[in-house]
């Protein structure tokens, strides 16, 4: 009776078939979370992006101007506490919304991206347009994100819209 008993459990040819297509999809997956340095890339892009547009809807809100320094890894926000003369110094902090002690500069990844060229500070006025220190329009900014990729993020002059 012993040849009509079946054993359960899997063949030597099944496990080896389990075996290969477990390693085929590990070769495909495994790169791609190996490094990740692509997103860091990405999200410093996407939180600059964001920063510009924010100090840009501020300087709207705030009827003030917002000013915007660089510098190789980092973009810092600082408010004009008086609506005129457009001139005078950016000397108070911009906080991260919902945030009371936190200085709005946020940074590139150690081992990122970088602003390069660094672009000169300027100005969001209230009309949310970009400007210099004497208050007078620019022509369109432009902040150069390089990393594997080189982005760019553009600021048109009339509207300050930043894309």
């Amino acid at each position: 009776m012993q040849g009509n008993r079946r054993c359960a459990g899997f063949t030597m040819l099944e496990l080896l078939v389990v075996i290969v297509i477990v390693g085929i999809l590990a070769s495909i997956a495994m790169p791609r979370f190996g490094g990740s340095s692509a997103f860091d890339e990405r999200g410093f892009l996407d939180q600059s992006r964001s920063t510009l547009r924010y100090a840009q809807k501020l300087a709207i809100a705030a009827r003030r101007e917002v000013c915007v320094t660089f510098t190789a890894s980092t973009i810092a926000l600082t408010l004009n506490p008086n609506p005129v003369p457009p001139s005078a110094p950016c000397t108070q902090v911009v906080n991260m919304p919902g945030e009371a002690t936190t200085a709005y500069i946020i940074t590139a990844p150690a081992t990122g991206p970088v602003i390069a060229p660094v672009p000169p500070p300027f100005r969001f006025n209230g009309r949310g347009q970009p400007t210099n220190a004497a208050g007078n329009l620019l022509p369109s900014q432009v902040v150069n994100i390089v990393g594997s990729a080189n982005r760019a993020i553009n600021i048109t002059t009339n509207t300050g819209y930043v894309n």
